[in-house]
């Protein structure tokens, strides 16, 4: 009876105020909000690969019905068919979306327009690469578990290394909490943050389109490590009271292709370490108001 009392305005303070007040979710009458998520893979001759990966990202069990995004960035081999039939065959149709590129893109372009054009600011996007598999049916559990928190934009985990099962210890680590309330990532320690990769698409939008290309292009390689960085900025808090807005999520989410002959990491290695370094000497983006980041 009380909750029928309470006027708009004070809803939308309570709402305002509830990530300072360290609360659990989003409530709205007697329902927590649930995140709504979107996996989102660029593929590039993965034929070996992709009816894995397929399987891996549409039998996930969520709350909330889930979507799909593929775009796959004119393979040369068979790996358009092969999508094309695991998803008629599965009956997959009603929420696994396939997009054939007709001219080769790249990664990063791809994650870049189908963010803007196909999914909406309040969702989170997951991103998977094509070659790569979720670790498990109950991911996006996991993730629900964050991202019910209101105040977490952003999350970054574990992996294990498909070839030989070893879980991955020495990049997937948490950034230390005085870096991130500070913004000073870029000057700080050796970081890469690994998958599984989420966050918000909205935030994923406030990047400049500039700041992810070299010479006129989008990223060649460590594409991933030029959205994160941009992103991790951002969400540095202003205030001691804020709360971290960033994740990081110790258990195994994440299947690593290690054998992949055709990845950046074995044929474009030294190409990869040079991007890296340019992307972590660019200025860094000054803190946003978390109160432009939707969350439903």
């Amino acid at each position: 009876m009380y909750r029928k009392l309470i006027s708009a305005s004070r809803l939308k303070f309570l709402w305002c105020i509830m990530p300072f007040l360290g609360l659990s979710g989003v409530v709205v009458g007697e329902e927590t909000v649930i995140p709504e998520f979107v996996i989102l893979t660029a593929s590039y001759n993965n034929e070996r690969y992709c009816e894995a990966h397929l399987a891996s990202v549409a039998n996930q069990r969520s709350s909330k019905p889930y979507k799909v995004i593929i775009v796959n960035d004119c393979s040369t081999d068979s790996t358009a068919e092969r999508l094309d039939a695991f998803v008629r065959n599965h009956n997959l149709g009603s929420f696994v979306t396939l997009i054939h590129n007709t001219r080769r893109c790249g990664s990063l372009e791809n994650i870049y327009s189908t963010i803007h054009n196909y999914i909406e600011d309040h969702k989170i996007v997951v991103c998977v690469d094509g070659d790569d598999q979720l670790a498990s049916d109950s991911v996006l559990l996991r993730l629900e578990q964050e991202y019910k928190k209101p105040y977490i934009h952003l999350t970054h985990g574990t992996f294990r290394w498909s070839g030989t099962g070893i879980v991955d210890h020495i990049f997937s680590k948490p950034l230390a909490e005085d870096v991130i309330r500070s913004g000073t990532l870029r000057s700080s320690s050796f970081f890469i943050p690994t998958h599984l990769k989420t966050f918000r698409a909205g935030l994923f939008k406030q990047i400049r389109r500039e700041s992810l290309m070299f010479n006129g292009s989008f990223f060649e390689v460590t594409g991933d490590i030029g959205f994160m960085f941009p992103m991790f900025d951002m969400l540095a808090t202003t205030h001691p009271s804020e709360p971290n807005h960033i994740a990081f999520i110790p258990d195994v989410l994440y299947n690593y292709n290690s054998e992949n002959p055709i990845s950046d990491g074995t044929i474009k290695a030294e190409q990869q370490q040079a991007m890296y370094h340019y992307i972590l000497n660019q200025p860094p983006y000054a803190p946003l108001d978390k109160s432009l980041l939707r969350t439903s």
